[in-house]
């Protein structure tokens, strides 16, 4: 049976159809010769993936940081609230690219098919950015994570800034050959990490509201800690804020 091509109710369907298609054949190809990558991650997997991803060291200590910003409990709920809602929409976003691009590249393959002239130029740009982003991303959580660990190890007293670089660095290290050496135990590692971030996340959240109920003992007044008292009033404070919490 011959393929035909899908039918089109008017020219300015046409034109956007032949002007589609000219920009997927400017887009690099999705792999050369019998390089293509097999398909092999589930909702479950992928999920945890894009979890895992968002959900770094920054949650465990933003909210410390936005609230000496922003000066008040109440209003640092409140940048969180609008912190959430800006990153649905650019979830929302991404989710709408990917369905109009089913391709890998994420971002690199949105801005081939946008920014056409000159090739291949902002794409470029945005992948060495990334690398230098996200280099310093992973140095700088890993150092959150060393700090953790000498806590859990040597107590709250120990302070060693090259402990935490050392910790830091075997972190680094280790994920680095997980990811080099099989993709399978990659998802795997990752998956895991994911459920460990959430039960923890799920353990403060617990906390916090027996707390606010009175269940557990402290001396923290709740009316005084949600409250707009000692707001502050300059706006350089709630650009780093929001920056800080998406």
């Amino acid at each position: 049976m011959e393929a035909h091509e899908p039918l089109l109710d008017s020219p300015r369907q046409s034109t956007e159809h032949h002007r589609h298609a000219e920009q997927i054949e400017h887009m690099e190809p999705l792999a050369v010769g019998d390089q293509r990558l097999q398909r092999r991650i589930g909702w479950v997997t992928g999920a945890a993936v894009n979890i895992s991803y968002m959900i770094g060291s920054g949650i465990f200590v933003g909210p410390s940081f936005t609230m000496k910003l922003v000066g008040s409990g109440l209003m640092n709920v409140f940048i969180w609230f609008l912190g959430g809602v800006l990153s649905m929409a650019g979830a929302w976003t991404f989710a709408e690219l990917g369905t109009m691009l089913p391709r890998s590249g994420g971002e690199v393959g949105y801005l081939e098919y946008i920014y056409r002239k000159p090739k291949y130029l902002l794409a470029f740009l945005f992948t060495m950015w990334s690398l230098s982003n996200r280099a310093s991303g992973v140095s700088s959580q890993g150092t959150v994570f060393g700090s953790y660990m000498n806590y859990a190890f040597f107590g709250s007293e120990y302070k060693s800034d090259w402990m935490e670089r050392g910790w830091s660095v075997a972190c680094a290290t280790i994920l680095t050959l997980v990811n080099i050496l099989s993709s399978k135990a990659s998802l795997r590692v990752m998956t895991c990490l994911t459920v460990v971030k959430l039960t923890i996340l799920g353990l403060v959240l617990f906390v916090g509201v027996l707390s606010a109920m009175g269940f557990l003992p402290g001396d923290a007044d709740m009316g005084s800690a949600l409250s707009f008292q000692g707001t502050a009033t300059s706006i350089a404070p709630y650009a780093s804020a929001i920056y800080y919490n998406t």
